[in-house]
């Protein structure tokens, strides 16, 4: 399958700083988006580095043939799930020790929510609010639970999703990149098929748009996800953009439709 990306960073309108970072690797399949916490600048230090850190972990480590050689090697994990829970790992171990070396970024840490897709499967994890969700036969699923004290309150019935989207304790997360030692990182392997979305993004889209209205904007710009991921930070911030808004869109494309589509247009134009 082919895939087509859309990628787009926004700081909305009422923060100083930017604190989220993002990468889009079409060559190596792996999409990230970190959500960075701490004062002054420390949030944006810790995201970037924990999007660098997996992506330059992935390519030293992409040669190895034994996944038993990854740290922290999961048996239930394929060889490429182990490779990228390895790469979150080392990510949060660099941005504790960072922290804890530095005045300046004591107690920084980061969201991360991540996709990486070698063929027919993906691997996805996440660690914090940052959200990852699937688009098929026009139905939008959130693939992931945030690790947040609202989130944790809604799953034991203390409170609605509706007093959820209201509560002054929204944006507590209870994980985070950096914060401690050792992390529990959420990671499972999923299928692909034709035609999925997959949408990566931080809590300033979430926080703004309701799921359903994030299905309609893909919907109506199924075919340009740059496009997509455009208008989506555009609907955000009407809203107030109260936070760092970064979407990540990942369309798979049937590779013999895509094709059987251009010859007609080859052929009709040609007749023209």
């Amino acid at each position: 399958m082919e895939i087509m990306v859309g990628a787009k960073n926004d700081s909305g309108l009422r923060r100083e700083y930017n604190e989220d970072s993002f990468l889009v690797d079409k060559e190596l399949g792996l999409f990230l988006v970190a959500d960075g916490m701490g004062g002054h600048n420390a949030g944006e230090v810790a995201s970037r580095m924990a999007v660098e850190t997996i992506r330059d972990v992935m390519l030293n480590s992409i040669s190895r043939e034994n996944p038993s050689q990854f740290n922290n090697h999961d048996p239930k994990l394929s060889k490429n799930g182990n490779l990228l829970l390895t790469a979150i790992k080392d990510s949060n171990k660099k941005i504790h020790k960072a922290g804890q070396e530095h005045i300046s970024q004591v107690g920084m840490g980061t969201t991360v929510a991540a996709v990486y897709y070698t063929g027919a499967r993906v691997v996805i994890a996440h660690v914090g609010d940052s959200r990852i969700y699937r688009i098929r036969d026009k139905r939008i699923e959130l693939l992931t639970t945030d690790h947040s004290l609202i989130a944790d309150q809604v799953i034991r019935g203390i409170i609605t999703k509706e007093e959820a989207r209201k509560s002054e304790f929204k944006n507590i997360i209870t994980r985070a990149l950096g914060v401690d030692e050792d992390v529990k990182i959420d990671i499972e392997e999923q299928e692909v098929m034709p035609g999925d979305i997959l949408t990566i993004c931080t809590d300033g889209l979430t926080d703004m748009l309701e799921d359903n209205e994030i299905l309609d904007i893909i919907k109506m710009n199924i075919d340009s996800p740059q496009i997509a991921c455009e208008k989506l930070v555009d609907a955000a911030n009407k809203r107030g953009g109260e936070d760092n808004i970064t979407v990540i869109i990942v369309r798979f494309v049937d590779n013999e439709k895509k094709s059987i589509i251009k010859r007609i247009f080859s052929t009709f134009f040609k007749k023209l």
